[in-house]
């Protein structure tokens, strides 16, 4: 129906735009130091790493947040590293210039910031962690060290993502469903008595 709507001329025009787009920001990023993008992007699907593996990308991510964009972070796996992720359309090549400036900027910006000892002690131990057989309060020390406290997740996601990328898959699997299993377990006040539902408040 969309075809039909714009016409093969029109759809044509969205191709060469999105193709334009495609490489403006391909060669945007590929320019920026300490940046590689990943593969020979031909159309829409660009993926990009930086200097410095998981750290490094998830803080270019949480910064690109910062300035408007969502920029998709991919954890590493089999033959593939720690990327972000783009899919651009035709609109993007009027917004392509701004994004390239923020990117720019988001890469300076998180080269500046220093490493968090807490996070890069925690990232050297992650290959040996076992979420399985942690107690609660050892789960809930690693979680505040990437900055989960109370069960909610911090604004900025690098921390997490981090430690994410730098686990065995068993163990990040083991990670994930071991937060969303204590998200919504029922938990007991500590007066001591059961935890009851409320309605809300009219």
């Amino acid at each position: 129906a969309q075809l039909r709507a714009l016409g093969d001329a029109g759809y044509l025009e969205l191709a060469r735009r999105t193709l334009e787009a495609t490489r403006k920001i391909v060669a945007g990023v590929a320019a920026l130091p300490g940046i590689r993008v990943l593969g020979t992007p031909e159309m829409s699907l660009v993926a990009f790493t930086a200097e410095g593996g998981g750290p490094a990308a998830f803080a270019i991510a949480d910064a690109m947040k910062t300035r408007g964009w969502l920029v998709q972070p991919q954890l590493q796996g089999p033959g593939s590293p720690t990327n972000l992720h783009l899919t651009i359309s035709a609109g993007h090549l009027a917004v392509a210039d701004r994004f390239l400036a923020d990117l720019r900027a988001a890469v300076e910006e998180t080269r500046a910031q220093p490493a968090d000892p807490g996070l890069m002690m925690l990232l050297q131990s992650a290959a040996s962690m076992d979420f399985t057989m942690m107690s609660d309060e050892s789960f809930a020390q690693a979680l505040a060290l990437v900055g989960v406290r109370d069960g909610q997740l911090p604004a900025r996601m690098a921390g997490i993502n981090a430690l994410l990328d730098a686990l065995p898959p068993a163990a990040r699997e083991a990670a994930l469903i071991t937060f969303v299993n204590d998200l919504y377990a029922p938990h007991v006040p500590e007066t001591g008595g059961v935890a009851s539902e409320t309605s809300p408040s009219k």
